[in-house]
């Protein structure tokens, strides 16, 4: 597999209304393999994601990682009918 992101977010777990992501299971992306599953708090990942490091959603299946979609910030001024995340895919924790 081609390094696609630093890390591949694996799962996802929000907070117990639902409302909002808190923490992401991730693993780094070393190219050829991931790493070991680490938990990042969604604060964390923010950080990390405005110091420059990348983001991808994957999903396992039988031939191995399925690769997702990038992980990006968003601002929101108001709630509306749009997807609160693009992270529901994800199995979660």
């Amino acid at each position: 597999m081609k390094k696609w992101a630093d890390y591949l977010v694996t799962k996802v777990s929000y907070a117990p209304t639902g409302s909002h992501i808190v923490a992401l299971r991730v693993r780094s992306d070393k190219g050829d393999e991931a790493g070991q599953e680490e938990t990042l708090s969604f604060n964390d990942v923010v950080l990390r994601i405005l110091l420059g490091t990348t983001f991808i959603t994957v999903t396992w299946s039988a031939t191995g990682w399925v690769k997702g979609a990038p992980v990006e910030l968003s601002l929101r001024t108001r709630r509306d009918a749009t997807a609160k995340d693009n992270l529901s895919n994800l199995p979660r924790f």
